[in-house]
């Protein structure tokens, strides 16, 4: 389920902050949405959840800094267009969440003193930031309740398994034993010819009593040679080329192939146990199927939602006032 990431549950614990440039107030929009403004200051402090712990924003390529912005911006536009449908809708956040999720991060923080001068190192105060909280799991509210909502019938869920049962097939399988003898593309024919033969030669040493996994060690140009040539479970149409395929199907249990010639060289094979494919049941599968068909009804919900949002209330991107700036390296313990 796609909801909204909560990412006000961590206060600012790495040490490093996106800063505001010269000339730009931590109260300036970066955007609108409707009569809200989404200010430089929680701009700034969104796009520091992007960045991965310990990485120093001098360390980011411009390119990676220029996707964190946009991602950031969608985000809290996200947020405030959601939280107003949530407010239409009448969705009222219960009593003491915002209070409880300020307290977390004056924990985190490690102290309220701590936690006051993180947020006003990036121009955020702590009631801008309970009220992006409040706006935030508002929304996320709204989201949840749009995904009960979206929960498929018994009926549809049958109706998507009998559609697609071809999907919950599981093809045959064996377990299969090889030998390679390569061949290099570039190879002239008298090279494709003292191969073959060295194949043959292999082969009827197998016919004569010879145990394959110790010839397949001893002579494979395969990786699995040091396995004894056995390549485990394999299922039908694994193997390529196609011919290599039908012929390893093809053979009994314990029956061993004829040398057989592709572009890769000469092989030979023999056939372990067989596994019939067979199609998964409606219980195997029912509760796959219901959480697939309720995250695509939901996403359409939601999509649904947020372009009826932005009609109501339209979204301006302002100019980017927040650019990315290293500081000093934090102290150990600060």
């Amino acid at each position: 389920m796609r909801l909204l990431v909560r990412f006000f549950a961590a206060a600012c614990m790495a040490g490093l902050l996106f800063v505001l440039p010269q000339g730009v107030s931590a109260d300036d929009a970066v955007a609108t949405v409707g009569d809200a403004k989404i200010s430089a200051a929680m701009l700034a402090y969104r796009i520091k959840t992007y960045i991965p712990p310990g990485v120093y924003h001098g360390d980011i390529p411009e390119i990676k800094v220029k996707k964190y912005r946009e991602s950031a911006l969608g985000d809290l536009i996200e947020v405030e267009l959601l939280y107003k449908m949530a407010k239409a809708k009448g969705v009222v956040l219960p009593d003491g969440v915002v209070e409880g999720l300020m307290k977390k991060n004056v924990e985190q923080a490690g102290s309220e003193e701590k936690f006051r001068s993180d947020l006003a190192a990036m121009g955020l105060t702590p009631e801008a930031f309970a009220e992006q909280s409040r706006r935030l799991n508002t929304a996320n509210m709204l989201l949840g309740e749009i995904y009960k909502e979206s929960a498929p019938s018994d009926k549809e869920i049958a109706d998507y398994y009998e559609t697609n049962k071809a999907k919950y097939r599981k093809p045959d399988s064996m377990r299969l034993y090889h030998i390679l003898v390569k061949v290099e593309a570039t190879a002239t024919p008298d090279e494709w010819k003292k191969a073959e033969k060295r194949a043959k030669g292999l082969l009827k040493k197998i016919k004569s009593g010879a145990d394959f996994g110790r010839v397949a060690y001893d002579n494979s140009d395969d990786p699995y040679r040091y396995k004894s040539g056995d390549l485990g479970v394999i299922h039908r149409g694994q193997l390529t080329p196609p011919e290599l395929d039908d012929a390893a199907f093809g053979l009994k249990e314990g029956e061993l192939s004829n040398v057989i010639q592709t572009i890769h060289g000469f092989h030979i094979m023999k056939a372990g146990e067989h596994h019939k494919g067979s199609t998964l049941s409606l219980d195997d599968v029912r509760d796959k199927i219901r959480s697939q068909l309720q995250i695509k009804s939901f996403e359409a919900k939601r999509n649904a939602l947020l372009e009826e949002a932005k009609a109501k209330f339209p979204v301006t991107i302002i100019p980017e006032a927040v650019r990315p700036e290293t500081p000093a390296p934090a102290k150990p313990g600060s």
